[in-house]
C-alpha cells in the first residue's frame, strides 16, 4: 500500500496563486473607489480642480492609483513603500552604560540634559559615527 506523506507541488502552487490573487483583491478595492470615482466624473465633463475637491485626491495621486490598478490586473504587486536602508543605532556600549547611569541618578532630566551631565556636547549617537 501506498502512503501518501505529502501534497503533490501542484497544490501548493493553487495555493500560492490563491494568496497572491486575495493579495491583489486588498490592493484593488484600495484604489479602485477613488479611480472610478474620478473617471466618472470626468465623464460627465467636470474639471479637474472639482474632481479633486469631490474625490479628495489629486491629480498625481490619480494618475498613480490608476497606474497601479493597471499593473494589478496584470497581476503584479505594487512595490513596498519600506526603505531599503534602515539606519540603525550607533552607540557603544560604554556610551549606553553612561547615559544610562546618569538617567538612574536624576530621573528628572531631559535628554538635552542628560547629555551635558555627561560631559558631551553633543549626542553619543553623533560622536560614535565620527
Amino acid at each position: 500500500m501506498m502512503r501518501i506523506h505529502g501534497l503533490h507541488k501542484n497544490m501548493h502552487r493553487l495555493y500560492a496563486y490563491a494568496r497572491t490573487q486575495d493579495y491583489l483583491d486588498v490592493y484593488r478595492k484600495r484604489y479602485e473607489g477613488g479611480v472610478r470615482r474620478w473617471e466618472k466624473l470626468k465623464s460627465e465633463n467636470v474639471c479637474d480642480s472639482t474632481c479633486q475637491e469631490i474625490c479628495a485626491m489629486s491629480r498625481a495621486t490619480y494618475y498613480r492609483h490608476k497606474k497601479i490598478l493597471k499593473d494589478l490586473n496584470k497581476g503584479s504587486v505594487p512595490p513596498s513603500k519600506r526603505p531599503r536602508n534602515l539606519n540603525k543605532p550607533r552607540w557603544r556600549e560604554a556610551e549606553l552604560q553612561l547615559v544610562l547611569r546618569v538617567r538612574r541618578e536624576n530621573p528628572t532630566y531631559g535628554k538635552e540634559k542628560s547629555i551635558f551631565d555627561c560631559g558631551q556636547s553633543q549626542s553619543p549617537s553623533c560622536q560614535s559615527g565620527q
